[in-house]
């Protein structure tokens, strides 16, 4: 213990000695004449924008991320595998106002961002290389569960809208993902661990004059870590003996990975192709049952493309991309306790120990093109122009069950009615009772962007170093919910070198997908063609500080404003019924610091926290028993942590050892505010109380800790990792805000993974 103390401190140290050391450098810099210091900021500036990874996700072209118009982070290659991250899950985990977990009834991430999510992931923009990653069945993330966290390069990300730029989705934020290429070296590497956790990952690259050849390969497997739930949906309704709970959740995957990139001169070929098999811990009724599989296979996308310079100041960029998605999901709604409760006391129709099943899937393939001009006309005037088509079709939806799953009466085959629940053999029921429809939607967009630095524009080096002002605008054209135009502005001024201020605004929206649209027989949550897109307009405000070259201070805040929310309500016309809406408004609010010191590749450490106040404001009317109305006051929507915060430091411990540490905190999580009516046999009207008046979620703190060997004079081209994940074994709940799990879904516990890794 004492060496990891001694190594705290002397990193604290050289924060000192490196504050010291720049003050001297102050008093040198007073000395020189004014074209001296105009050199050496020239090159300062081409140091960083060429070697200090510039971010591109702003603006489309390279710039530092102190001078992007929006709120940016950046993770590397290097710190997620110094973390030993073993999905994208852990990595975005750690960026600044992330909070990111499952769904209770599935293990795919769900990523919440200043206090806004939604269990698809819609309101976040993933791009891959910069292609688009969305389909019309949930216009999320696709194929972000189970990403090989091997392949990528660099993460560069915005907090915020990126609508003007990206369109579709980017309300909250965008995550560009970028890969590595035909410069990296080829490796094999494995990995084993606890919960019978196992993989195996590679990858050759070379280059050799134009042609530039890069493929990767990963399969990833687990059984994973089986919890104990001790109350579920069946037996909050259905009582002890309708219930297979007290019981444990199966949570095993497989997920296979291949992605491959060509380049000859200024063309390139790039394709990924992903298979995910996944055992989803409960039924999607919130239900303990032991039969949940969920299917992608494959989820794929191929795009060829086109980057060229076609003067010195303008550069060309076009391609074509095809995606390919397919779902199959086999569920067991209820299980067998359940059925045979139901057959016993509403003649429903089971065997006696016959679960209640389902097989529902699809097909999506995307056709899209793009084309973009990135324009660099002198110092001062920088700017991108563009425009998108996509050709969305959802078909081949099909649904088998075993019983009549919508909770209501349904003709079937022109035989007869079959009751709520009935049973019926299990066969195609996709004309009767299908959730989705085969449907196509096309999508037409056009941006441009400009950025003017006014002090060079000018000759204002008076009044500081930089003072730009950005502005943007796209227009999306759908042609099933209509047209939507979104705005950005942005103004980044640096008085200096060390000091930056950035004033932003931002509007972005998500077009309804499929399901929110044309749902049908679902007792829960019926399809509207006449929903709107949601809307975001947010405002931030930041200011950072270079306190040395190595150290930077940042702070930020936010003020969002989301309109349209799609939500599922009832109404006193359709008491019977469910619907998609536009009811919601949200608002969120919160301040956002990051601390980050970088005094070379091994020694590094950040800490970073979020302050945020969620409202939902729609005020939306609620009936009681009797039709009559009530207006719903603000409230908050619940399992939503106030603070988030991290802290990380890589520092080498002996010469061939690294030790990585990553504390993930989450502050207590209360319940909904939201109110409602209940109906007891004393008060048939009913009694406005709180739909979830559960206690809430205690704060937890989430440790990992990582060990990286390597550079052994005996085997340079050898390294291995030991990486212990949630070291505490402290407890961690998933919320389940509708409350069916009472004591909600508890995640995996303490985790020990291996590996070891060969460079050729």
């Amino acid at each position: 213990m004492n060496i990891y103390i001694y190594q705290i401190v002397i990193f604290l140290v050289s924060i000192s000695v490196s504050f010291a050391n720049e003050q001297s450098k102050f008093s040198y810099w007073e000395t020189l004449d004014q074209a001296t210091k105009d050199a050496i900021d020239q090159e300062v500036r081409y140091q960083q924008e060429e070697n200090i990874n510039p971010i591109t996700i702003a603006t489309r072209f390279k710039q530092r991320s102190d001078e992007a118009p929006s709120v940016v982070s950046l993770i590397t290659a290097d710190e997620i595998k110094r973390m030993g991250a073993k999905n994208l899950e852990e990595v975005l985990r750690q960026v600044t106002g992330f909070d990111v977990y499952p769904t209770p009834n599935d293990p795919y991430p769900q990523i919440g961002i200043r206090g806004f999510s939604n269990n698809s992931n819609e309101i976040v923009k993933l791009l891959i290389n910069g292609h688009p990653i969305s389909n019309t069945y949930a216009t999320g993330l696709g194929i972000y569960e189970g990403f090989p966290v091997g392949l990528i390069q660099k993460i560069e990300i915005i907090r915020g809208p990126g609508a003007s730029l990206y369109g579709n989705s980017a309300m909250i934020g965008v995550i560009n993902i970028i890969t590595k290429d035909e410069t990296q070296k080829p490796y094999i590497s494995t990995s084993f661990g606890s919960f019978d956790t196992y993989r195996l990952t590679t990858q050759y690259a070379t280059k050799k004059d134009d042609l530039g050849v890069y493929v990767f390969g990963d399969y990833f497997t687990s059984n994973g870590d089986s919890n104990l739930i001790e109350s579920d949906f069946a037996a909050k309704f259905f009582g002890p003996n309708g219930t297979s709970a007290p019981g444990y959740t199966h949570e095993g995957f497989d997920y296979t990975n291949v992605f491959g990139k060509l380049t000859y001169h200024d063309i390139y070929l790039m394709g990924f192709y992903s298979y995910t098999l996944t055992e989803l811990p409960l039924s999607i009724t919130k239900t303990l049952t032991s039969e949940n599989t969920r299917r992608r296979l494959p989820n794929a996308f191929l795009e060829l493309g086109f980057n060229a310079d076609i003067s010195s100041h303008v550069q060309f960029d076009t391609k074509i991309y095809a995606d390919y998605f397919s779902y199959n999901y086999i569920v067991e709604y209820l299980s067998s306790e359940t059925t045979a409760l139901l057959n016993q006391f509403m003649n429903a129709g089971y065997a006696l120990d016959e679960p209640a099943h389902g097989n529902m899937s699809l097909k999506h393939y995307k056709l899209g093109s793009e084309t973009n001009l990135n324009y660099h006309l002198n110092e001062s005037i920088d700017g991108t122009a563009g425009f998108q088509y996509e050709y969305h079709n959802q078909y081949d939806t099909r649904f088998l069950s075993n019983c009549n799953g919508t909770g209501r009466f349904m003709f079937f085959r022109n035989s007869n009615f079959l009751l709520p629940y009935q049973h019926i053999d299990y066969q195609d029921t996709t004309d009767e009772m299908n959730f989705n429809r085969n449907d196509s939607r096309s999508i037409f967009a056009i941006y441009i962007q400009g950025q003017l630095n006014v002090i060079t524009l000018f000759s204002l080096k008076h009044i500081g170093k930089t003072l730009s002002l950005t502005m943007g605008i796209r227009h999306d054209s759908y042609n099933d919910v209509g047209n939507t135009t979104n705005p950005r502005f942005g103004l980044v001024y640096a008085p200096n070198d060390r000091l930056f201020f950035k004033a932003l605004y931002g509007q972005a929206f998500r077009a309804p997908n499929f399901r929110e649209l044309y749902n049908r027989n679902n007792p829960v949550r019926l399809g509207n063609p006449d929903l709107d897109p949601e809307t975001i307009e947010t405002k931030e405000g930041v200011i950072g500080i270079h306190i040395t070259d190595q150290f930077t201070i940042t702070v930020d805040y936010f003020h969002s404003r989301m309109n349209n929310m799609i939500s599922f309500i009832s109404s006193a016309e359709s008491s019977m019924s469910t619907l998609h809406k536009n009811t919601g408004t949200q608002k969120a609010r919160g301040m956002e610091t990051e601390i980050r010191l970088t005094l070379d590749d091994h020694t590094y450490g950040y800490m970073n926290a979020t302050y945020q106040e969620v409202r939902h404001t729609s005020h939306e009317t609620i009936y009681d028993h009797l039709g009559t109305p009530f207006t719903q006051p603000d409230y908050y929507p619940g399992n939503i942590p106030y603070v988030i915060a991290n802290i990380g430091m890589n520092i080498p411990v002996l010469n061939h050892i690294d030790a990585n540490i990553w504390v993930n905190y989450l502050s207590e999580r209360k319940r909904s505010d939201r109110l409602r009516f209940t109906k007891t046999l004393d008060d048939t009207d009913g009694t406005v109380e709180k739909i979830d008046s559960r206690n809430p979620i205690d704060a937890r703190t989430y440790v990992n800790l990582s060990l990286t060997f390597g550079n052994f004079s005996f085997a340079k081209q050898l390294s291995m990792q030991v990486t212990a994940y949630n070291v505490f074994n402290v407890d961690d709940r998933i919320p389940d805000p509708e409350a069916s799990i009472i004591n909600d879904v508890p995640r995996w516990g303490r985790m020990v993974l291996a590996s070891i890794c060969y460079d050729f």
